[in-house]
């Protein structure tokens, strides 16, 4: 989903997929479909937007979006603890598309050692928690 951070927030409003026209669209090339089919599904497919930015690494898109640089696609799972702090906002309820998924691939003899049991584990209560915030970000960081 579209996320930005408070500060553009106020002084750019977001409200519908109609407002990106206003913002800069930050592009991970690691999720180069990411913006594409986000628009396509909010029936905008194509949308200009006043700039766009294209950085090598998500985690760069998501950090120049908490410094007020533009709007990036956010997979909730991965920038969760932003939106429960408040430092970025998802003003934008719908559509939302999900992640076809993540995947956990270990050497077939290893599955049941201790040590992946745990991480296998805790990267899925991760999910879950994350999964079930999911409704509650999109309601609390709403401005």
């Amino acid at each position: 989903m579209p996320v930005l951070s408070s500060g553009l927030m106020e002084k750019c409003p977001l409200r519908t997929p109609a407002d990106l026209v206003h913002h800069t669209l930050l592009h991970a090339a690691t999720l180069p479909k990411a913006w594409p089919r986000w628009l396509g599904a909010a029936n905008v497919p194509h949308l200009k937007p006043a700039r766009e930015l294209v950085f090598e690494h998500f985690y760069f898109a998501i950090q120049a979006a908490l410094e007020g640089l533009g709007v990036v696609m956010g997979p909730v799972a991965l920038i969760s603890d932003e939106l429960h702090a408040g430092r970025l906002l998802a003003p934008i309820r719908q559509p939302v598309r999900k992640t076809r998924g993540y995947f956990f691939y270990v050497p077939e003899p290893s599955t049941d050692a201790p040590a992946i049991a745990a991480l296998r584990n805790w990267l899925i209560g991760t999910g879950s928690v994350a999964e079930s915030h999911f409704s509650t970000y999109l309601s609390a960081n709403r401005s």
